[in-house]
């Protein structure tokens, strides 16, 4: 059963060549988007340098309006460069209204960002 004031959705977001992708949740058989405006981490330059790697959790809380209240590492991915990336990105999405109060969103910078391609 689904308690809506302590609803939570897992968002699946992980980086693949430098690049994120993020599910939609399926709720009772219906694909629901419950993120109306979604912005991706940026690698930064010291982390791509490095190939640094690693998974976390952010726990975002979220006003009735939708907009986010706060967010917070949940599990760190092991390198704070990472866990600030996701924090700075998952700070500014926004929710449908009134539907949710908390999210966890897993992440997942992969390290393999290799070097740019020339054109």
């Amino acid at each position: 059963m689904i308690c809506a004031r302590t609803l939570r959705f897992a968002l699946l977001a992980c980086c693949v060549a430098g690049a994120f992708a993020v599910s939609h949740v399926s709720v009772a058989g219906d694909r629901v988007k419950i993120a109306t405006h979604v912005k991706f981490p940026v690698i930064p330059p010291e982390a791509k340098a490095k190939h640094l790697s690693g998974s976390g959790i952010i726990l975002v809380c979220i006003r009735p309006d939708g907009t986010v209240e706060k967010a917070e590492v949940a599990r760190s991915s092991g390198h704070k460069i990472l866990d600030d990336a996701a924090l700075a990105a998952f700070s500014q999405w926004q929710f449908i209204p009134g539907k949710l109060r908390k999210v966890t969103i897993p992440f997942t910078f992969m390290g393999n960002y290799g070097k740019p391609k020339n054109i």
